[in-house]
């Protein structure tokens, strides 16, 4: 391919590279007010992610990135690619940058895969390159039946305390999908990044049972987002672990007033041991590209992935 505009040069290949990612991110932070610099302390970027991008000196001024994504989908491990962080400068656009970078990409994916996604808010610029919207759905109804707690408790993590922001990226170096019928098996960068931009969603450690469960309290429902941890525990023993040893703390400064009477869960809950009274369409905003196992499956990724 030839260079869209002059005087720019393409790089690619240069997740390695501190400057380059440095760079990246400095695009990103104006277009989406999202700060991916503090990956840096958390683990890094995604193992794999390929970047492709236009340079202006040291400076990036159009990205499009592409990473494999390890998932169970419908029971079997499948690794997926990803289209994430992709952005023009502003006083770039109109200029084939983002076709260009989306071309070489999609070509790079295709060779690995045959199923590409991405979630984005502008589904229409996507679409004239092949993706499509999935049904989404979340799950809803009243708690389990109590089980008794270990007395352990839950508390919040802080990822801006190294200790706690160690523990957390442990845990993903051994993640268990949070379902068997669409639950990813890494995705630690785009999980630091929500967790860090939304702080209503809170991560509460559980230490009994060596999972962080990514919660959102509101009075007396609670929102289950994603469970990071080696295995995926019944929700009844997630709800008696947040429901004691809080010692009056109130998780993302919200907390439960008193014991959960709906719960509600953003990924299929095949593993949770626990049968929903509702099912409620969601639109989160993900596209496929290629055969998409679940259509009329109900089903959902964490809203803890970008």
């Amino acid at each position: 391919m030839t260079s869209p505009t002059a005087p720019l040069t393409f790089r690619t290949g240069f997740a390695a590279d501190p400057a380059a990612r440095a760079a990246v991110a400095a695009l990103l932070k104006p277009v989406f007010e999202i700060d991916i610099a503090p990956l840096e302390r958390l683990g890094g970027w995604e193992d794999g992610s390929v970047p492709f991008a236009w340079f202006e000196g040291d400076a990036c001024i159009a990205n499009v990135t592409a990473h494999p994504k390890p998932m169970m989908l419908q029971g079997k491990a499948v690794t997926p690619w990803s289209i994430v962080s992709v952005a023009t400068r502003p006083d770039r656009r109109g200029r084939g940058l983002f076709g260009d970078l989306m071309a070489r990409a999609l070509a790079h994916c295709d060779r690995e895969t045959d199923l590409v996604i991405l979630g984005t808010a502008t589904p229409d610029l996507y679409r004239p390159f092949g993706f499509r919207p999935i049904g989404e759905h979340a799950f809803a109804g009243p708690p389990p039946a109590p089980v008794p707690a270990s007395g352990l408790g839950a508390r919040r993590l802080d990822l801006a305390d190294d200790a706690d922001a160690a523990r957390l990226v442990a845990l993903f170096g051994d993640r268990a999908p949070v379902s068997t019928i669409c639950g990813l098996r890494a995705d630690r960068p785009f999980f630091m990044l929500k967790a860090l931009e939304e702080p209503h969603i809170s991560l509460a450690w559980l230490e009994a049972l060596h999972v962080v469960a990514a919660i959102e309290p509101d009075g007396t429902c609670l929102r289950l987002l994603d469970v990071v941890g080696p295995a995926i525990p019944p929700l009844a023993a997630i709800l008696a672990e947040l429901g004691t040893g809080l010692g009056g703390q109130r998780l993302g400064g919200q907390g439960l007033d008193g014991p959960s009477s709906r719960i509600e869960v953003y990924f299929p809950p095949d593993r949770l041991a626990w049968q929903p009274a509702e099912i409620m369409p969601e639109d989160s905003g993900w596209m496929v590209r290629g055969p998409w196992p679940l259509d009329g499956v109900p089903a959902m990724f964490s809203p803890m992935t970008l």
